[in-house]
């Protein structure tokens, strides 16, 4: 028997197109007013293109740090690693730029600042099954108060959803789906920048940056 549900869709502050990624960032940066931003970064737009410098000189004194090198799968441990460092940079804007790797694990940082999350376990609780009620009943979830911003260079539609796919390495296991962010939160969820970058050569995902609306549902 075919199964009925539901789709919350996550509230979205703008979408940008039609501007280069260091500008549209820069001017939403000042529009949130956020004095520390922390990149999350595709490794080979931050090595092998000048796109992320470009990002950092646009950004100025309000640019504090940035992670790369994201794991296939993002796993629970990089997310631990990586929401310590944005504590600790004390950053208030997370921006994630590269594909759905990246965009997930930035989701996973703003939700694990929020609760405090610092090792692998501490995921735990935040495990959700697939019509999104988490495993654990007695969760409490509370809504990020550290924003992002999302700059995609690929197709898949990460931006536009409220949830992340984690791999748990302790069990070998490969991937849980975490909650991080509510529709019934609007004013703490994530904004999607929705200016793709260009990758080496002068190639260009830009002609198809709103196909990832209409594929979204591939990331559910």
């Amino acid at each position: 028997m075919r199964e009925s549900g539901f789709h919350n869709f996550p509230a979205t502050d703008r979408v940008v197109y039609g501007k280069p990624a260091a500008e549209a960032l820069s001017e939403e940066v000042a529009r949130l007013n956020a004095k520390r931003v922390f990149l999350i970064a595709s490794r080979t737009l931050n090595t092998k293109t000048d796109e992320i410098e470009k990002i950092r000189r646009a950004l100025g004194d309000r640019y504090v740090a940035t992670l790369d090198g994201i794991a296939q799968h993002t796993t629970r441990k990089q997310a631990a690693n990586a929401a310590v460092a944005a504590r600790d940079a004390k950053a208030d804007l997370i921006v994630a730029i590269g594909g759905g790797s990246a965009i997930d694990l930035a989701k996973i940082v703003i939700m694990a600042t929020e609760h405090d999350l610092r090792d692998e376990a501490g995921f735990d609780p935040y495990v959700v099954d697939a019509k999104m009620n988490f495993r654990d009943g007695d969760t409490a979830f509370h809504a990020p108060s550290v924003r992002q911003i999302a700059i995609p260079s690929t197709l898949n539609g990460g931006e536009y959803n409220a949830a992340a796919l984690v791999t748990d390495e302790r069990t070998k296991r490969c991937i849980h789906r975490l909650i991080c962010g509510w529709d019934r939160v609007p004013a703490r969820w994530i904004m999607a920048l929705r200016r793709c970058v260009r990758l080496m050569a002068r190639r260009s995902v830009t002609r198809s940056c709103w196909l990832a609306f209409a594929l979204f549902m591939t990331a559910c």
